[in-house]
Parts: C-alpha cells; sequence; structure tokens
C-alpha cells in the first residue's frame, strides 16, 4: 500500500511540475508570477524516472504580477520531464513564468553562471509554467 501511495505522489509531483505551457495561477503564499527577460539557460539534463534532476535557468525580473519577490533576477528550478524543457528559450528572450517555493528540493543542480555550488539557497524557485507569450490567465493585464 505504501508502494501505491508513494507512486501516486509522484505521479503527482511531475504532473505539476515544470513544463512549458498552460497552468493555473501560483498560490499566494507559496507562488510567484513574474515578467521577465532571459539571461541564461542551464544545459539539458537526462531524463531519468528514479533520480530528480533540473534544468536551470536564470531570468531578469522584470515585473511582479503575483505573489513576493524584491531581488533584480531570479534562479530557476525545471524539473526534467522530457528532456526538452526550455529548449525553445534563448538568451534575450521575454517570458511569462510561474514558479513555486520550496525550502528543499530533490537534487540541487548548480551551473556555472547560473548558480555556483558555494551559493546559498534558502528558497528554491520550482518552475510551473513558461511561456514566451502571456496566458490568457496572466495577472497582469497589460501584458496581453
Amino acid at each position: 500500500m505504501k508502494a501505491i501511495g508513494a507512486g501516486v505522489l509522484f505521479i503527482t509531483l511531475l504532473a505539476s511540475s515544470s513544463r512549458i505551457g498552460n497552468s493555473s495561477l501560483p498560490d499566494e503564499t507559496g507562488g510567484l508570477a513574474f515578467e521577465g527577460t532571459v539571461l541564461r539557460v542551464g544545459p539539458q539534463m537526462p531524463m531519468s524516472g528514479v533520480f530528480a534532476f533540473y534544468r536551470l535557468a536564470k531570468y531578469r525580473v522584470d515585473r511582479v504580477c503575483s505573489g513576493r519577490y524584491f531581488e533584480p533576477e531570479i534562479v530557476v528550478d525545471n524539473l526534467v520531464l522530457t528532456g526538452k524543457e526550455l529548449d525553445e528559450l534563448s538568451e534575450g528572450d521575454r517570458v511569462w513564468v510561474t514558479v513555486t517555493k520550496s525550502k528543499e528540493i530533490f537534487s540541487r543542480m548548480n551551473i556555472e553562471g547560473i548558480r555556483e555550488e558555494s551559493d546559498k539557497v534558502d528558497i528554491f524557485y520550482k518552475g510551473s509554467n513558461v511561456s514566451k507569450t502571456p496566458p490568457l490567465w496572466w495577472p497582469c493585464s497589460s501584458a496581453r
């Protein structure tokens, strides 16, 4: 029975994690929606049914639309599901991003120029949605 519960939890986590496409607004207490500019995208990471790999992206935060964030840049951990997450993004692209906040992450990734091993991380920002066009549900109405 524990194995079934763990399997359901794992599938739920995978289904709600990083993807490019549609998503719902972030939870007001644990989420963040922002308009930004791609500064750097980390290399592709391997897919695994056993280990959690994240592809990192660094953005300039141009406008916070939902949630609270006060820094000029943000590093987002995007869980690898297909191996092609973020492939369509290039440096300088304008993007609309939602993330969830977490004090923990399955496995921390460090990529030179995005997040260094020596960087202290109090909150991880896990990618929920990344889009190169503002979604219809976007909380900043002037983005449409």
